[in-house]
Formats: C-alpha cells, structure tokens, sequence
C-alpha cells in the first residue's frame, strides 16, 4: 500500500511524498523480514523440539525393550533354575530307588544248571544282571551287564534267574518299580 501511494506521489510530481512513502515501504519490508525471520526461527525451535522428543522417545523404548531383554533372562534363568531343581529331584528319586534295590530279596529262585563243560573244566563264574522289578514281584527289561568267564555261564543264568521273584519295594505303603535293580548269579564249586 505504501508503494502504491510512492507512485501515485511521482505521477503527481510530489517527489517527498513519494520518498515518504518509499521509507514507509521499506520500514513494512523490514518489518515483514523480521516477522518472516522470526517464524523461520520458531520452525527451527520447534522441528528441534520435535527431533529431541523423537529422541527421547526412542531412547525410552530401547530402554523398554532393555528391560524386556533382562526380563525374559530372568524368566529363562529361573526356568533353568527351575528343571535344574525337578532334574535333582528326579535324580535324587532314581538314587534312593537305587539304593533301595541293594536290598533285593530273592522270593522265587530256580537254580541254574551248571554247565556239564564247566563242570569238567573246574571253572567258576558269574553273571550280573541289570533288571526292573516290576511291582508283583516279577522281572523285566533283563540285561546281561557283565560275565566272568565269558560265554560260559550267560545261557544257564539267563534260563534260570528269569524265572526269579523278588520281594516288591515299598513307598508309601504302596508296591513300586525297581529300577537299576543289580544281582549277581555265581557259579562255585561246593567244597
């Protein structure tokens, strides 16, 4: 607007007026440069402002998923700890059945037969066996753990101790499984 009445003052050959109104332009066009600096600057606060909360929010969710990280070695390691604990237990159960299939007591025992080979040769021996005493008495899942001399005595053990009983284990009153069970069955000349 004051441009405008600039020119109209040089049409009118009214030169202070319109060098009057140029000054006047000019202090608006200052003014409006000001005006423009200062939103431009506010722009600049305010996209800083929005970068560092961005930042700050970024910084909480990692933090978040730090804590989540901790968390979830916490649940595993207590879950660790936690089978580590059944697995002991378990252990500790198959040990005292262990312990308590030392001593096992034969209830049915059928004699082997001594081998008429071994009988002429003078050999002795044994076999051992590695069983389940199931919770009637009888055997099951036999194996054949070791045999001194070898071959010589394993068919005549093996006949006669699976027609073995032994006395139940009892837990609680109640007959159980052994497990692990161990007998040896041995070969000796009576003097």
């Amino acid at each position: 607007m004051a441009l405008t009445s600039a020119y109209k003052s040089i049409d009118n050959n009214d030169f202070s007026l319109a060098l009057e109104s140029m000054q006047k332009a000019i202090d608006n066009w200052q003014v409006a440069d000001t005006e423009i600096k200062y939103q431009i600057e506010q722009i600049g606060l305010n996209k800083l402002q929005k970068d560092s909360e961005l930042a700050e929010q970024e910084r909480v969710r990692q933090l978040n998923i730090e804590v989540e990280n901790r968390l979830e070695l916490e649940r595993k390691t207590n879950e660790r700890e936690r089978l580590a604990v059944i697995e002991a237990n378990e252990l500790a159960q198959i040990k005292e059945t262990d312990r308590l299939s030392q001593k096992l007591t034969p209830v049915t025992r059928v004699q082997p037969i001594y081998p008429k080979d071994a009988i002429r040769s003078g050999i002795e021996g044994w076999v051992d066996f590695e069983f389940t005493v199931k919770s009637n008495g009888e055997l099951q899942d036999l194996v054949i753990l070791g045999q001194s001399p070898r071959r010589v005595f394993k068919n005549a053990a093996l006949t006669a101790f699976k027609q073995w009983t032994f006395s139940p284990l009892l837990k609680n009153g109640e007959s159980i499984e052994r497990l692990n069970a161990t007998y040896r069955v041995t070969f000796m000349f009576e003097d």
